[in-house]
């Protein structure tokens, strides 16, 4: 189905996925599906901020604090991200 990423609304989480920190990435459990994901380190950055509601502008700030990266890369980076998150149930509106 498609779903359409808004950029002022905010995204968290979705309740049935468990994660792990593990070094420089996140494990994520989805529970209902019974798969794993791995993150690499700006993806684990982008989920720990995640486990509380944040805009697409928000994340991309974060991502933009944390790692030696223009606006326009950090905002393509981040957009495919969470296209890929929300397309796989792992995370949804808040």
């Amino acid at each position: 189905r498609e779903r359409k990423m808004l950029g002022a609304q905010s995204i968290r989480c979705a309740d049935h996925v468990a994660f792990c920190d593990m070094a420089d990435e996140v494990v994520l459990l989805d529970a209902k599906a019974g798969l794993y994901f791995g993150l690499n380190a700006v993806g684990a950055t982008v989920w720990q901020r995640l486990q509380r509601p944040a805009t697409l502008a928000e994340l991309v700030d974060v991502v933009i604090a944390e790692y030696d990266v223009d606006h326009e890369r950090a905002g393509q980076d981040v957009a495919v991200l969470v296209k890929e998150l929300l397309d796989r149930d792992l995370i949804q509106a808040a």
